[in-house]
């Protein structure tokens, strides 16, 4: 990204970026389950805002619940490639206490997302902002989604069942023995992660989407023959095959 001219301010912001999308996610790994990919759904809006350097000042986030298809109690949250100590975080305009135990940011959203969509009732959304007191490269930071996943069975400490993009690492708090077993072929010393056979993932990111919804305990890809293409190209092919 090349920034507007202006004079180099640490601190002024000299351009945004907006990225939006939505998340969805299969709570039954290891296992595929159903595999209908809507276990946990949810939109998201970024706003993050640069200095001159293309260094990162903040992010402004809208997460919001629009579907529980799970029988489980689970959690949604996001971690952030900076140190939880360079964050001051605020959740709906209040101060907010990121988790203590872990050193990179990392922001519980939704606590149970059952009641976020009140049993697929309602949505909830939820608005949150992020200032770094050191500006971050924006190389070494990324993009929105950042990192987002869910704990299964709203189990908020260690040993616990995380559900993660394809390829994006797990928390310190994952039970890492339950990697590489049942349908899942994660392999940590070559740092792949949430992958199935055929590359299925067990989280998916849709850029841009604006809607999703998929039948309830079926798969996936017989709902939606073009997600195996989209798959197998590794997102370059059938980008719209949600809408299908």
């Amino acid at each position: 990204v090349t920034p507007p001219d202006g004079p180099e301010d640490d601190f002024s912001v000299a351009y945004e970026m907006t990225y939006k999308g939505i998340l969805a996610f299969e709570d039954n790994w290891p296992f595929k389950g159903d595999y209908d990919l809507n276990d946990v759904v949810v939109k998201y809006r970024s706003l993050l805002s640069y200095n001159t350097k293309n260094q990162l000042l903040s992010t402004k986030d809208t997460f919001t619940a629009l579907w529980s298809g799970a029988s489980y109690m689970n959690s949604f949250m996001y971690q952030m490639n900076t140190e939880r100590s360079n964050v001051e975080c605020t959740v709906n305009d209040e101060a907010y206490s990121m988790d203590k135990d872990l050193s990179l940011a990392t922001i519980p959203v939704f606590e149970d997302m059952k009641d976020a969509t009140g049993n697929n009732t309602k949505t909830t959304t939820v608005a949150i902002s992020n200032k770094f007191k050191t500006p971050i490269d924006h190389e070494v930071f990324g993009v929105a989604p950042y990192n987002p996943f869910i704990s299964v069975f709203k189990i908020t400490n260690y040993n616990r069942t995380e559900v993660h993009l394809v390829n994006n690492k797990p928390t310190e708090k994952a039970d890492k023995a339950l990697f590489h077993t049942k349908d899942d072929l994660s392999d940590l010393n070559k740092g792949v992660y949430y992958v199935s056979g055929s590359k299925y993932p067990f989280a998916i990111h849709l850029a841009d989407a604006e809607e999703y919804s998929t039948i309830e305990r079926e798969a996936i890809d017989k709902t939606f023959p073009g997600f195996v293409s989209w798959v197998e190209s590794n997102g370059a092919k059938n980008k719209d095959w949600y809408l299908k």
